[in-house]
């Protein structure tokens, strides 16, 4: 059994008929193709299948034709007559997702006996387990490069991928390496944890995958979402089988609730309207309180501006007179130094023009003191006094003697 193919649908969806994970295989050209339909867009388990039926009857590994043979696919499922919901509110929202488009994931892959072809849009990966029990992983090694990845295929904007959100590539295998590749909640389990490798390659039958499955979303090991999982043991002898749900299996719906008011009586009824009452007016007291407090705080507030503006006027005014005051000083001064000497060839100056001059120097003397003129005023010569000695000569006769 060279060639195993495992689906199992999320048990949200309760029927393997809402799965949005789709394949196909071409046994006769060893392809196969699996496709993640994502459950936010319109319908996309359709464009899902459309992906990978039209990959495996007419493949594309080359970036450039891929994205060009997109426009066929797209053109059918836009021929698809969509039935929409009896109920208007339904109908209306599912006509939105619609007008954005249907989303998907891609992988398809094309198997010889010595070498291995992909391509591939989205987050499924690819494990290649060689027989020296190494493991390789394409297109994504961490779960970062997985996660951050968020490229798709659009029915609406199919036409804005770039080659590069395209992966790539042709690798040489061994006839004793086992491939396996899977969707997003599967790859990021294995990416993360490759111990689960050995028990996945060594599922016999459906329960192994089921159970797998099962216990991993119980203990919330591994996203619950649609698995698909496709395991090559031999490129060689591409024989294919699935492993799909049983026609009647559904998963058990959760418990849905109806919604039964509960009758009121009198008295109850009277105790509910005392009770708004009281708040009510509780409500208006508390209304009362705001208001009164609001005011308050808006008077505060124009008090606070009014002082904020006296002060600024007074402040300005006492610069304003302030600088008043200095233009004067620096434009005149009076000057009544009479050591002023006039222009030559001028005459001495005349009293008016003694009087007022225009200021040419600063208020201040800045001129060095050894360069300062000084005015020494003339000192006059004071004659000692002296006092003559009373001689005979000069002594005058104040005797009454003689006298008559």
């Amino acid at each position: 059994m060279p060639v195993k193919i495992f689906q199992l649908h999320k048990r949200s969806s309760y029927k393997y008929s809402n799965i949005q994970d789709k394949f196909a295989f071409n046994e006769g050209a060893k392809l196969v193709a699996i496709a993640d339909g994502t459950t936010q867009s319109f319908r996309s388990d359709l464009w899902a299948n459309i992906l990978t039926q039209d990959f495996v009857s007419k493949p594309h590994f080359d970036a450039k034709t891929y994205l060009e043979n997109i426009a066929n696919s797209q053109a059918k499922y836009n021929a698809i007559e969509f039935v929409f919901s009896d109920n208007p509110a339904k109908a209306y929202l599912e006509k939105q997702k619609m007008a954005t488009g249907a989303t998907s994931t891609f992988l398809g892959m094309k198997f010889e006996y010595d070498f291995i072809e992909i391509i591939a849009c989205g987050d499924s990966n690819v494990f290649i387990v060689h027989d020296t029990s190494k493991i390789s992983t394409y297109p994504f090694k961490s779960i970062d490069d997985l996660d951050n990845n968020l490229s798709f295929i659009n029915t609406q904007k199919y036409t804005e991928l770039t080659h590069e959100e395209l992966f790539h590539t042709k690798l040489s295998i061994s006839p004793n390496d086992k491939i396996i590749f899977c969707t997003d909640a599967l790859s990021r389990l294995l990416i993360q944890h490759n111990d689960y490798i050995d028990q996945i390659v060594n599922f016999k039958d459906y329960n192994d995958f089921f159970n797998f499955c099962i216990s991993l979303w119980d203990a919330k090991k591994m996203q619950e979402d649609d698995i698909t999982l496709v395991i090559v043991e031999n490129a060689e002898n591409f024989k294919t089988s699935t492993f799909i749900p049983a026609a009647d299996f559904e998963f058990e719906k959760e418990k849905e609730y109806e919604f039964i008011p509960t009758p009121i009586n009198d008295t109850e009824m009277n105790e509910n309207k005392d009770l708004i009452e009281a708040l009510r007016k509780e409500f208006y007291e508390m209304n009362g309180k705001i208001n009164k407090l609001e005011s308050i705080f808006k008077f505060l507030l124009i008090i606070t501006v009014a002082n904020l503006a006296l002060n600024f006027y007074v402040s300005y005014s006492s610069l304003s007179g302030f600088s008043n005051k200095l233009k004067e000083q620096l434009k005149f001064r009076t000057i009544t130094n009479p050591l002023i000497a006039p222009e030559k060839g001028k005459g001495p100056l005349s009293p008016k023009e003694k009087t007022i001059a225009p200021i040419t120097a600063p208020l201040l003397d800045k001129t060095p003191v050894a360069e300062k003129s000084t005015t020494v005023k003339p000192t006059v010569a004071v004659k000692p006094i002296t006092t003559k000695p009373n001689t005979p000569a000069n002594k005058k006769d104040t005797s009454t003697k003689g006298r008559k």
